[in-house]
């Protein structure tokens, strides 16, 4: 929750995994502007709605539709 060590984790990030997609949290909206600016490839503000936004930008981010439905349920194998 501290924005000067987000800085930083981006940047070294950024430095370090020149591929690396970034995809992060901001206080508000200059935050997230700031963020992005840094090298974040999305940045949504605290909200909410933030944990809806940032995982629509992660599943859009890897090529999926963000209105489809993942089947995130574990084998009942597993359960018995």
């Amino acid at each position: 929750d501290s924005p000067k060590a987000s800085r930083a984790v981006i940047k070294t990030l950024r430095q370090h995994f020149p591929h690396l997609r970034i995809m992060v949290r901001g206080k508000d909206e200059g935050d997230c502007k700031e963020l992005v600016r840094l090298g974040a490839e999305a940045a949504v503000p605290e909200t909410a709605s933030a944990s809806v936004q940032l995982g629509k930008a992660v599943v859009s981010a890897f090529g999926q539709n963000p209105g489809t439905r993942i089947n995130a349920s574990t084998d009942d194998e597993d359960n018995s």
